[in-house]
């Protein structure tokens, strides 16, 4: 097939009348797919439940500076969160 942008105006509307006879054929199936990817299963999530029970709304969500973590925290990260990863990683958090 020779690209579209070297088609005459009537070649183009065949292969688009082609195009949506094919697509019609599709839709005609009725399908109903879940293409996206990277949802776990139930298994899966069923693994986490336990983080659901952890916090409640009484639960302090500030950082030792008083930066509330419900604000996603600050540009330069969440200290305790470096000085955890650091820890994990052996490195220095700063």
């Amino acid at each position: 097939m020779k690209p579209y942008k070297e088609m005459s105006r009537e070649e183009l509307k065949a292969e688009e009348e082609k195009l949506r006879k094919e697509y019609r054929k599709y839709q005609a199936l009725e399908l109903h797919l879940d293409m996206s990817r990277g949802k776990p299963c139930k298994e899966q999530l069923d693994l986490s439940m336990g983080m659901m029970d952890v916090l409640d709304s009484n639960a302090d969500l500030c950082c030792e500076d008083g930066t509330d973590c419900r604000n996603y925290g600050v540009l330069s990260g969440i200290h305790e969160a470096k000085v955890l990863i650091g820890d994990m990683m052996e490195n220095n958090p700063d």
